[in-house]
């Protein structure tokens, strides 16, 4: 289902699927996990919010530029990397792995950088750079459809 307002997001915990979109190659160093020089193209990044605000405080973290990147995220934000779409689920249940290890199987999916996202789980990642965009995947939209048909789940979506 998709929503007409960013403003739908909801305060409540959630799992979520945040695609970007990073206009030109950048470089950029991720705390611990190193330096890496990321693509011109579509990002799919898998995570959870759990604390107070829940799903919408979360993403309208993530939709500001950060000033002092907290999370693996903020420095893809920081390089360059807006957002463009992002699909959600309610609940508490802990699902940012099984759609993480899902989204690997989409057309196209690579893991750019591993352990990004996944410091506290063993997942190879929770970031993909989608660099199929011409397989049904040319869209933010069509992304996030390919990512619940996959899991076989229901998001509620948004253009941001």
């Amino acid at each position: 289902m998709w929503a007409s307002d960013p403003e739908a997001i909801p305060a409540a915990p959630g799992t979520y699927a945040l695609v970007l979109r990073l206009d030109r190659p950048r470089p950029f160093t991720v705390g611990a996990l190193g330096s890496f020089v990321l693509q011109r193209g579509r990002y799919l990044y898998l995570g959870s919010a759990r604390g107070p605000g829940g799903l919408a405080a979360r993403l309208a973290h993530h939709r500001r530029p950060p000033a002092r990147p907290h999370w693996h995220v903020d420095y893809l934000r920081v390089a360059g990397a807006r957002p463009v779409a992002v699909g959600w689920m309610e609940g508490a249940a802990r699902r940012e792995c099984a759609w993480a290890q899902g989204a690997l199987a989409l057309p196209g999916a690579e893991a750019p950088i591993p352990r990004f996202g996944a410091s506290d789980c063993r997942c190879l990642t929770h970031l993909l750079f989608l660099s199929a965009a011409g397989e049904g995947m040319e869209t933010p939209q069509a992304v996030l459809e390919a990512l619940a048909r996959r899991l076989g789940i229901s998001l509620t979506c948004v253009l941001l």
